[in-house]
């Protein structure tokens, strides 16, 4: 319901099903539309990974919408309830909704060069190999917003409560990343890093953006 309000402009924007009365812009994803756009050139193709029913899409449709003409289309992968709802209710031929990655790369005649995952990679059940995944499959852009990180030597499992007054009542894995073997690991992949957006630079655990381009 609160995703058809953000639709329909009736109110500015939602996360994490809280109504916002502004916009809240995140750096690293406008930093990437700026990146991909100059390696696209002529248009803008992205894959959203778990991007719900168009959150990160409506966040930044006023700007998108204003490219002076440049065509752009916003893929958005996600669990097989969530894409059949997005399918039905908000797909249109900017913003569309796939089941899995392969699904997204077969639906264009160009590849799809450009991974965003706001706030979702880290619910992956294994990160790694999907990563390698994208790459194979021709990745030069891969964007992380809100990736949980520490400064420990290796990645941690937890289990993620959400404040049930604020949230919703649940709990489900989440994977803490150590940043320097997050970093590392995609340096070894062919990739460099762009840039290392954190919010809060003393804190032990960090929810943090990171944009990597792979390397010419």
């Amino acid at each position: 319901e609160m995703a058809l309000k953000v639709r329909d402009g009736i109110i500015e924007f939602e996360q994490d099903t809280l109504a916002r009365e502004k916009i809240i812009y995140s750096d690293t994803i406008l930093s990437f539309l700026v990146l991909t756009l100059a390696r696209q050139k002529n248009r803008l193709d992205v894959v959203d990974f778990g991007g719900s029913l168009g959150t990160n899409f409506f966040q930044n449709r006023k700007i998108l919408r204003n490219l002076g003409g440049i065509p752009f289309s916003w893929n958005i992968v996600e669990r097989p309830v969530l894409a059949d709802l997005g399918c039905r209710n908000f797909s249109t031929a900017e913003l569309r909704f796939f089941t899995d990655i392969e699904q997204a790369a077969q639906s264009r005649a160009d590849p799809i060069d450009a991974f965003l995952f706001s706030g979702s990679f880290q619910y992956l059940p294994d990160p790694p190999a999907f990563l390698d995944r994208l790459i194979a499959m021709g990745a030069n852009i891969l964007a992380f917003d809100r990736l949980l990180t520490s400064p420990a030597l290796h990645h941690q499992p937890y289990i993620q409560r959400p404040d049930p007054e604020v949230y919703y009542r649940a709990s489900y894995p989440v994977w803490c990343f150590s940043l320097t073997a997050f970093i590392e690991n995609l340096t070894r992949k062919g990739f460099h890093l762009v840039e290392h957006f954190t919010p809060h630079p003393n804190a032990t655990l960090n929810h943090c953006g990171m944009i990597f381009i792979r390397k010419d």
